[in-house]
């Protein structure tokens, strides 16, 4: 008799454990899909990944050799920072920096870490909390488009921002 209630007991227990994992999922799920759809009103490019959601900036590209954002930019970054703000508090972000081919390797993947970074600082000035945030360069590692025409190399000179799901950790930088 001890041993069937012992039995019972750890069954409940695996059966609450099940549920509670199951409950987080779908408040998971409902968490991504309102910051999908807060980031989409706003006219933002968003894809749902293994990773998390994936924020493309299409407009926020970098002038060739800078790490600074247009002003136009920097509104957009302002706009994503309020809506992770709202949407997204306490969440781990990875802002990802990338750049064309032109150039050394090693200097693209620093110009790549400084876009970020100057994404990160734009992010905190919106009130993200800077320890959330990891900032990445990929250098020219993760091209958009191909890097043998002008407009390809325009688009590869971009950040990303992941919002990250919970237990997925932000990728390590490029060698």
């Amino acid at each position: 008799m001890k041993a069937r209630t012992l039995n019972w007991a750890l069954l409940g227990g695996t059966l609450l454990a099940s549920i509670l994992i199951l409950s987080t999922g779908c408040a998971s799920q409902r968490f991504e899909k309102r910051l999908v759809d807060d980031l989409s009103d706003s006219g933002l490019v968003v894809l749902e990944t293994s990773r998390g959601v994936t924020i493309f900036l299409p407009e926020v590209l970098f002038e060739f050799d800078s790490a600074s954002l247009s002003p136009e930019g920097r509104a957009t970054v302002d706009e994503v920072g309020a809506i992770l703000e709202r949407t997204a508090p306490g969440h781990a972000v990875a802002v990802e920096g990338h750049a064309d081919s032109v150039g050394v390797e090693v200097y693209n993947l620093d110009l790549s870490i400084r876009r970020a970074d100057h994404v990160v600082g734009v992010l905190t000035g919106a009130g993200v909390d800077e320890s959330r945030i990891t900032a990445i360069g990929f250098g020219e590692a993760q091209p958009a488009a191909p890097n043998d025409q002008k407009e390809g190399r325009r688009k590869n000179r971009r950040v990303e921002i992941v919002v990250l799901r919970g237990g997925v950790a932000a990728p390590p930088p490029a060698d």
